[in-house]
């Protein structure tokens, strides 16, 4: 029987990451030969002082979990690095024209030949691919360890947790405060970690307003792990990639007023409020780290230098 040679894998990224993502990089070592580097924030400005060229030879394939505002006037030094992988959250800036990355995402990648990109948007997986990047969808996750559902009750009925004084979350902003006019709902923010699974669980309706982003941020998986009512602003053709299905695992709404009158009948059909948690939560388990392990190590085994414009991401996605 002939062995099948595993993946020989660095890792590379920063110590004080908002998402700790230590969980999902010890499940991935499982999978493959990992080593892994962990820098801080300074030291991320400058990588290649911290990384040995030659010695990157003997690797399969270089995952880079850095921000990317530390790097991106860094070409010259990452097109020296082969196989190169870049797993990045923030892509879907590229096309916020509020960003102060508006269209740079796409700008730097095009200067790196060979580099796979990982994002986290199937829209931004689509223009990647469209523009000539060899861009593989892995979407968001969150660390089951930390995030659960506790059984409590809870005391908080409608809340938002998170920010929204960036000009990024503009139209979030707009969205809640035009709820808020309807719904008595509570803008809190929290500390990471247990803290913030304390609150989550405090919370009944969690009203998510990705609005303008074109993905769905993580917390709306930490709130179904934590047994919240995901309320969430829908992003159609995101829907089927990350499994949400109106009044069955989550409430989606297109517009306050759309909210307001499906939480009214929420609270006047408790039955179906209750199977919506449970689906919610079924759901959350395919968004956890253990499998995104598996997402994220399946990305970079897909053999490099194909031709990804000859690839329709939805077509290989809904077909």
């Amino acid at each position: 029987m002939v062995e099948i040679k595993k993946l020989t894998i660095l890792v590379i990224t920063i110590t004080e990451r908002l998402q700790d993502n230590s969980k999902c990089y010890e499940r991935l070592g499982q999978k493959c030969n990992m080593d892994l580097l962990k820098l801080t924030r300074d030291q991320a400005k400058k990588f290649y002082n911290h990384l040995n060229l030659e010695g990157l030879e003997r690797y399969d394939r270089v995952l880079m979990d850095l921000p990317f505002r530390a790097i991106f006037s860094s070409q010259k030094q990452l097109r020296k690095i082969k196989r190169l992988t870049m797993w990045e959250d923030d892509t879907c800036q590229n096309y916020i024209k509020q960003s102060r990355w508006y269209g740079k995402f796409v700008k730097f990648y095009r200067s790196l030949p060979g580099v796979r990109v990982l994002t986290t948007s199937g829209f931004v997986t689509e223009q990647f691919i469209q523009e000539g990047i060899d861009a593989v969808y892995i979407g968001k996750s969150f660390d089951e360890v930390v995030i659960f559902n506790k059984g409590k009750n809870r005391d908080i009925v409608y809340a938002f947790v998170g920010r929204t004084n960036s000009k990024v979350y503009s139209l979030r902003k707009k969205t809640l405060d035009e709820i808020a006019s309807l719904l008595p709902i509570k803008m809190v923010r929290s500390e990471p970690g247990s803290t913030y699974n304390d609150l989550l669980n405090r919370i009944v309706y969690f009203i998510s307003a990705d609005v303008g982003l074109d993905e769905y941020m993580a917390k709306n998986f930490e709130a179904l792990g934590a047994g919240c009512v995901l309320c969430t602003y829908s992003i159609p053709f995101e829907n089927v990639l990350v499994g949400f299905k109106d009044m069955e695992n989550v409430v989606l709404y297109s517009s306050p007023a759309e909210l307001f009158k499906k939480i009214s009948i929420l609270e006047a059909d408790p039955a179906l409020k209750i199977k919506i948690i449970k689906n919610g939560l079924l759901l959350a388990e395919q968004h956890s780290f253990q499998h995104h392990a598996d997402e994220l190590f399946n990305a970079m085994a897909v053999k490099f230098s194909r031709d990804v414009r000859k690839i329709n991401f939805f077509e290989k996605i809904f077909n």
